[in-house]
């Protein structure tokens, strides 16, 4: 199984996900066969991400709404340009995050590990129009998309650095089948929302981001979860 990790303002590059009709920079983004790494999961509960922002996680903090006349955009790098672009943002003054993840090899008998964009081609930064032409202009870009859910863009990038930086790998109780919503009630991953992906000797539940058609998966304590009545009501 695959572990994934994020981490900001350090880079590397893989695994295509979506694309980008072509057009003007502030086209839409348009789904395509998606490559999933999961099923489908949801935000975080409000309060837990409020107290993390707060007193926990420096990069919670950065990943909270834009000042007036700023919003989060999803930025779309030119070819292994993802870390340059980010560096950029970040001399900039430009908050920014981009998704990492571990990936591990083994050359001669010795073990390397590099941290590579979870998402590739694909940064978030939050910025008004100003900074924007300025980053376009640094020649790491080629496009900008517009999100105009933004809270449920952050709620969800939140999601996915909160679960990555905390999952673990063991089964879940045997009552919760494929399709189960559940809620994580305990541990680092408290207030995180979603449904069992598949039912093997383990359990995932998946991260959901909607802005680029994509998801990933993570992996709870079993004694942590219980079924979440209300998302499944919610979905009759």
């Amino acid at each position: 199984m695959e572990h994934f990790s994020l981490c900001l303002n350090s880079y590397r590059s893989h695994h295509r996900i979506a694309e980008i009709q072509p057009g003007s920079a502030t086209n839409r983004l348009q789904s395509t066969d998606s490559q999933r790494l999961s099923v489908v999961l949801y935000g975080t509960d409000q309060r837990r991400q409020t107290r993390l922002t707060e007193t926990i996680d420096p990069i919670l903090q950065e990943l909270v709404p834009g000042d007036d006349g700023q919003q989060w955009y999803v930025f779309r790098s030119r070819p292994r340009c993802e870390k340059k672009a980010a560096e950029h943002f970040a001399d900039m003054g430009m908050r920014h995050y981009l998704p990492l993840r571990e990936q591990v090899s083994r050359r001669k008998g010795r073990r390397f590990s590099s941290m590579l964009p979870l998402f590739s081609g694909y940064l978030f930064g939050c910025s008004d129009l100003g900074q924007r032409l300025s980053a376009m202009r640094g020649g790491h870009l080629s496009q900008w998309l517009e999100v105009i859910d933004q809270q449920t863009l952050l709620a969800e990038l939140r999601n996915i650095h909160v679960a990555t930086q905390h999952g673990t790998g063991v089964e879940l109780y045997p009552q919760l089948r494929r399709g189960t919503w559940v809620r994580v009630v305990r541990g680092p991953l408290a207030g995180v929302r979603g449904r069992i992906s598949r039912r093997e000797k383990r359990y995932r539940i998946v991260l959901d981001l909607t802005a680029l058609q994509s998801a990933m998966a993570v992996e709870v304590e079993m004694q942590d979860v219980e079924i979440d009545d209300l998302a499944v009501s919610s979905s009759h």
